[in-house]
């Protein structure tokens, strides 16, 4: 097991292998075990250890938020009545949408955005940034688990405050 703890995610060890990819065995056990601890309601029910349930639950976190930002762009365009294209690349999803819109997320994203290094970001550039994560933490290539989490969060709520105006 190699820990990556002071290169990106956290303190969390993950299993490289020889090839340098991460374990995928090793994934697949730890969202297996958190995706049944949300079922059960407790970790004691869950047969994996405290590594492997917090792994699990930052993979899900992250993956689930990215998504959840994509959602939200696509929203808007079902908000606008049109339809939106069939890709994962939110930055893709942003510039296609009408200027006036990115404008209106650009000023959500301003009022939601409490991390430091995200206030000096344009919403463009940080979904530039993130465009694939969706793509990206399915398979835990990600950047630092934690930040992402969190950065995805406000730009999700910056996208549905527009689209929730659109109504």
């Amino acid at each position: 097991m190699t820990d990556l703890s002071n290169s990106s995610n956290s303190g969390i060890a993950i299993k490289i292998m020889p090839d340098g990819n991460a374990d995928m065995h090793h994934l697949g056990t730890a969202v297996q075990a958190v995706l049944e601890y949300y079922r059960t309601g407790f970790e004691q029910a869950v047969a994996a250890t405290a590594d492997e349930i917090a792994l699990g639950k930052a993979i899900i976190n992250c993956t689930m938020q990215a998504f959840s930002l994509e959602c939200a762009l696509k929203g808007v365009y079902q908000a606008l009545g049109t339809d939106f294209p069939k890709i994962h690349d939110i930055s893709r999803l942003l510039k296609e949408l009408p200027v006036e819109h990115q404008q209106a997320i650009q000023a959500n994203w301003s009022e939601w955005t409490l991390i430091p290094e995200t206030q000096e970001t344009t919403f463009q550039d940080f979904v530039e940034d993130h465009k694939n994560d969706f793509v990206k933490w399915r398979y835990l290539t990600g950047g630092n688990l934690e930040s992402a989490y969190f950065a995805l969060f406000a730009a999700t709520m910056a996208v549905n405050a527009h689209s929730k105006m659109l109504g």
